[in-house]
């Protein structure tokens, strides 16, 4: 099983020519899971959808954050969400988090992969920085994995955009059955440690790999995030399930 995670910047820069980027990108890494923070849902577009039909996977999408953004220099009401995207037809469920009134809505969702052996659990926790941001992150993630392991439930995986390094006190949970893996640098073009992970609670996930982290030609990034992927040697067989299938 191949993952990838990445916060797709709503509709910010050249958002035309960054999903392009994306698409190109992402079909080189041939994801069986995609796992999409900040879908921007509006104006006639839908990152994740647009996005599916050129991977030919299957999108779920859980708008969130609905509010008044420009867009192409006028105001749109649009939606900032969350969405998974799986070489198998599922449903996705979603839960709301926490949330801040500075900050806005925070929703987690998850799918189950095909005979429900592995749980997927997307995630994008708060921005708020300082002790207030660490408590109401940490809050976010129990209220996830105590949903996200609500009913029958087999290995669960966590993945998305937590604004937080993997050392973090607030990121605790996620290591309390094995350490956390080695730095490997920013996930958000800049200085800085990852805040973008993916986890298999337990243990058993290779180490991230940061991905989609070049300009095309024009020196346009495909987002502000870069994405992280995981070969899953042990993961389960999706060979019954080819690409848009």
């Amino acid at each position: 099983m191949r993952l990838v995670t990445l916060n797709t910047w709503k509709n910010e820069g050249a958002y035309p020519r960054r999903l392009e980027g994306m698409a190109e990108g992402l079909a080189g890494l041939d994801p069986d899971v995609l796992l999409l923070q900040e879908v921007f849902i509006g104006a006639g577009w839908d990152t994740a959808e647009w996005l599916a039909s050129r991977l030919r996977l299957h999108a779920c999408t859980v708008p969130a954050r609905l509010k008044a953004r420009p867009h192409e220099g006028t105001l749109q009401v649009c939606a900032s969400g969350m969405s998974i995207l799986t070489r198998w037809p599922t449903t996705a469920r979603h839960h709301h988090l926490p949330s801040d009134p500075r900050d806005g809505e925070r929703v987690a969702m998850s799918v189950d992969s095909p005979g429900g052996e592995i749980r997927i659990l997307n995630l994008h926790l708060t921005h708020l920085p300082g002790p207030q941001g660490n408590d109401l992150r940490a809050l976010q993630l129990a209220s996830a994995l105590g949903w996200a392991r609500s009913g029958p439930c087999g290995q669960l995986i966590v993945g998305g955009d937590l604004n937080a390094p993997a050392s973090a006190p607030c990121l605790g949970e996620l290591w309390s059955r094995s350490p956390p893996p080695p730095e490997i640098g920013s996930t958000t073009h800049g200085a800085g440690p990852a805040i973008d992970h993916l986890v298999r609670i337990g243990g058993g996930l290779p180490q991230g790999q940061r991905v989609l982290t070049h300009p095309n030609a024009e020196g346009i990034l495909p987002s502000d995030h870069c994405g992280l992927f995981v070969d899953w040697q042990d993961g389960p067989d999706l060979t019954d399930h080819p690409p848009g299938v």
